[in-house]
């Protein structure tokens, strides 16, 4: 059998100079069907960088027939969506904190800001969904790593104990915030996942920004159960990330 993944950031619904493209977004998912889907940076109704575009999580399970879980991270209009194909049984859908750095300097809030994020300290989560695909049992964890490369190892880690904890064949996708040769990545790569630009190392791959991509932050990992056959990296400009 074959599983279709896309993973994406969303970025709250609006393009690189924040004008709404949300719709444009949905267009696309529908294109191209996955059968999975981790999305990051969603809204539900208003947002305090974005608009109200409703609840993202119901507006793109009605479009695209799919089922969903809805995580929030920094408030609870903002955060991390998890779609899978209504023919594949979600067992069990379980919203997982990562660790998560406060702003402890003068320097840290100063990045926060100039960065227009909100607010300065952003808590960090993963869905994890135990899913049964015709008895074909699997993890699909969802997750958008930190900012600070001391939070992402410390969040890599317990990623990875997640992944191993059972043996599951296991798919982890999202915004990582570090190109595969951070070190972040590389503890989920030296422990045995594997990675599609670590498939195809010759490739360009670049996923961000999304109007002259220059660095693949955004990544699909997955355990020695599953077999690469096919990928790409799809042009738009509705969000700062391409999928």
């Amino acid at each position: 059998m074959k599983i279709k993944v896309c993973t994406w950031n969303l970025h709250a619904g609006l393009d690189p100079d924040f004008k709404p493209k949300f719709q444009e977004s949905v267009a696309l998912l529908k294109n191209i069907k996955p059968d999975l889907i981790g999305l990051q940076e969603c809204t539900k109704g208003k947002h305090s960088w974005s608009q109200d575009f409703g609840f993202m999580g119901e507006i793109l399970s009605k479009e695209l027939n799919m089922n969903f879980f809805w995580c929030p991270t920094i408030s609870n209009t903002f955060g991390n969506l998890a779609l899978v194909r209504k023919d594949i049984e979600i067992v069990k859908a379980v919203d997982v904190q990562l660790p998560w750095k406060p702003i402890r300097s003068l320097s840290h809030a100063v990045k926060r800001i100039l960065s227009f994020k909100v607010p300065l300290n952003e808590k960090r989560h993963a869905i994890l969904m135990y899913l049964n695909l015709n008895g074909f049992k699997f993890k699909f964890i969802n997750t958008h790593l930190g900012l600070s490369k001391d939070e992402r190892i410390k969040q890599s880690k317990k990623l990875l104990e997640i992944c191993l904890s059972d043996g599951l064949p296991t798919l982890l996708v999202g915004d990582f915030n570090e190109p595969i040769s951070g070190e972040a990545v590389k503890i989920l790569l030296d422990r045995g996942l594997n990675e599609i630009s670590r498939v195809y190392p010759e490739l360009n791959l670049y996923t961000f920004p999304s109007n002259k991509p220059t660095v693949k932050i955004d990544h699909i990992f997955f355990t020695n159960h599953f077999k690469l056959v096919n990928f790409e990296v799809i042009s738009s400009n509705s969000s700062d990330h391409l999928p």
